[in-house]
């Protein structure tokens, strides 16, 4: 029986019409007998002989030697998958993203992340999924035609900071907009925008990062980035020599926090600990609260911690007198 339905999916032209009358002739040769069985005259009795004569001749005359009969082998399936080219991305379903999972063998532990850019590769505004594997950080790109990229982790050193850059949110990740499964995986991950007015004119600007060699990623991709990857976050020439490591690793947090790498809970555990790290510090109390008073300037921390945390570490002084 498989082989007969094997020749009617993927049989030639001929074939399957052979097929499909024979499946015709059983259903006439079923209605003769049956009208015969009842009565309605002889005459359906031999109709239902001729057809079954028929649907034998026929059956016999197809020569499955000549007709391609067997499904596609998986290797053949996930090539299919992978040469797969949609209209856009929008095209692209959940059902077509399970499939391009398993084709490509995609690790339970990737994360999403969108790409602003990659020039590298001609890469602009894709949503992607990454993951860390074998000592590689591997990218299942969703483009019209779905790639997967792998770059030896050597490469991939740091995340850089990348502020104020240029931006038009009119214009931008234009695909992600439209309703589509890629608008409910990856709205969440468009960058955050901010509105500048600079001589009278309106301009926005977004912080972006750099997964060194190059890959531009959103704001609201970073942490992802950083958990899967594994690697530090970089901010060269954010502030110069003239601050203290812990105001600039403070300074730093609160940057993080603004760009929704971290949330308020996280943000309130880091700052907690570098200040108790700055109070038991071998640091003098001149430049403790010189730093303590900066940050309250910059709104990294509140009055109320920074008193807190003065008064620790006077407590601490008074017993190493």
């Amino acid at each position: 029986m498989r082989k007969y339905w094997n020749a009617l999916l993927y049989g030639n032209k001929k074939t399957k019409r052979i097929l499909i009358s024979v499946i015709l002739l059983a259903l006439a040769m079923i209605v003769g007998v049956v009208l015969a069985a009842n009565g309605l005259g002889a005459i359906w009795g031999l109709l239902a002989a001729f057809a079954a004569i028929m649907d034998i001749v026929l059956i016999q005359s197809v020569r499955f030697g000549e007709v391609t009969m067997r499904e596609k082998t998986a290797k053949e399936k996930v090539a299919e998958i992978k040469e797969k080219v949609f209209e856009d991305i929008t095209q692209i379903s959940a059902e077509d993203v399970k499939q391009l999972l398993l084709a490509y063998k995609v690790s339970s532990q990737h994360v999403p992340v969108l790409i602003d850019s990659y020039e590298a590769e001609g890469i602009r505004e894709c949503p992607a999924y990454i993951w860390r594997d074998k000592g590689y950080l591997n990218m299942l790109l969703f483009e019209d035609k779905p790639r997967n990229l792998a770059i030896p982790m050597s490469k991939v050193t740091e995340i850089s900071y990348k502020p104020a850059q240029p931006a038009r949110p009119s214009f931008e990740y234009e695909k992600i907009h439209i309703p589509s499964f890629m608008n409910a995986a990856y709205m969440a991950y468009l960058p955050t925008y901010q509105e500048k007015v600079r001589d009278g004119k309106k301009k926005y600007i977004k912080n972006l990062y750099c997964i060194e060699p190059g890959i531009y990623i959103t704001n609201t991709s970073a942490k992802n980035a950083a958990e899967t990857l594994k690697i530090p976050f970089s901010f060269t020439g954010v502030l110069d020599n003239r601050y203290s490591y812990y105001y600039k690793e403070a300074y730093q947090t609160k940057i993080l926090l603004l760009d929704r790498v971290l949330s308020a809970e996280d943000y309130k555990e880091r700052i907690g600990a570098l200040l108790k790290q700055m109070a038991d510090s071998e640091m003098s109390f001149r430049d403790f609260t010189d730093d303590v008073e900066r940050m309250v300037q910059a709104r990294l921390i509140t009055r109320e911690v920074a008193d807190y945390h003065t008064e620790y570490r006077q407590k601490k002084n008074m017993k190493r007198l």
